[in-house]
């Protein structure tokens, strides 16, 4: 029998997010369209049209929160509603989920600095 409080050994995921470069001009598609729907319907009073521009525009605000960027030697915890969905460990500019959270940073993901750290050792020739 197992003891209750002991915990599952943790595994890091790795997890595939789409480069940020490639969904850039998808979410600024999303804004003109926005802008333009919604333009149109409020100069010929068309409601539909301005609820599908103002629909058009908060996907635009909230797929904002998808786009991040990560530095050499630097990682990123991406946790969907408390749940770990994975480990980015490749630097660039990215773009996952934007629900993605864990209220670390203003940005809402967790950066986590990968540099080798060792208090022990002696001064290194560079």
């Amino acid at each position: 029998m197992s003891n209750p409080l002991s915990r599952p050994a943790s595994r890091e995921r790795d997890v595939a997010v789409t480069s940020g470069w490639l969904m850039l001009p998808i979410v600024l598609v999303l804004l003109a369209a926005g802008l333009s729907a919604a333009i149109h319907g409020a100069s010929n009073d068309n409601l539909p049209v301005v609820i599908l521009g103002i629909v058009l525009l908060v996907a635009f605000g909230i797929s904002l929160a998808g786009f991040f960027t990560l530095q050499p030697n630097e990682a990123r915890v991406l946790v969907l509603f408390g749940d770990y969905k994975g480990t980015v460990r490749k630097e660039g500019f990215h773009f996952g989920n934007p629900f993605y959270s864990n209220g670390v940073d203003w940005e809402g993901r967790m950066k986590i600095s990968l540099r080798s750290r060792n208090l022990n050792g002696e001064r290194l020739k560079v």
